[in-house]
């Protein structure tokens, strides 16, 4: 049985909470009931290293079923602005994108946005106080299929 996931129009991120929507739950729940369940007795452990990985600062993870999970670290440039290009590309949708300045110790007023998001980058925008002419350090997360 083929697992579709939910309309494209349906986001897979409350943009008001950062929480994920019901129905991507419930679609990532089959998938990883499929890997735990009926298949799980032909993953081994080379299923999870190898070409399917890299543990670095800027890496990705591939899963069995098909999800990935990437992160990295950045830095946008003097016009608050950078592009990330994915260590590897989404085969068919990036779900979810969020990234969070590093290097403070309290509450600094920046706040980052995404536009052109693809299978393979995304731009990242810095915003609010402190932000012209500075660059701002930030991790990244992308999840995805």
């Amino acid at each position: 049985m083929k697992l579709t996931p939910p309309s494209s129009r349906e986001p897979a991120v409350d943009p008001r909470t950062g929480t994920f929507s019901r129905t991507w739950l419930k679609y990532f729940q089959e998938v990883f009931d499929r890997v735990g369940g009926v298949s799980a007795e032909l993953l081994g452990l080379a299923d999870f290293k190898g070409r399917n990985q890299v543990l670095a600062p800027t890496g990705f993870q591939k899963f069995p079923g098909g999800l990935i999970r990437q992160w990295g670290e950045a830095s946008t440039d003097a016009a608050a602005a950078v592009v990330i290009v994915f260590p590897t590309s989404f085969v068919r949708r990036c779900v979810t994108f969020k990234c969070e300045e590093t290097g403070v110790t309290e509450a600094s007023g920046i706040t980052f946005s995404h536009g052109d998001l693809t299978l393979d980058r995304v731009k990242v925008y810095s915003s609010g106080a402190g932000t012209t002419n500075a660059a701002k350090r930030f991790t990244w997360e992308a999840i995805g299929y």
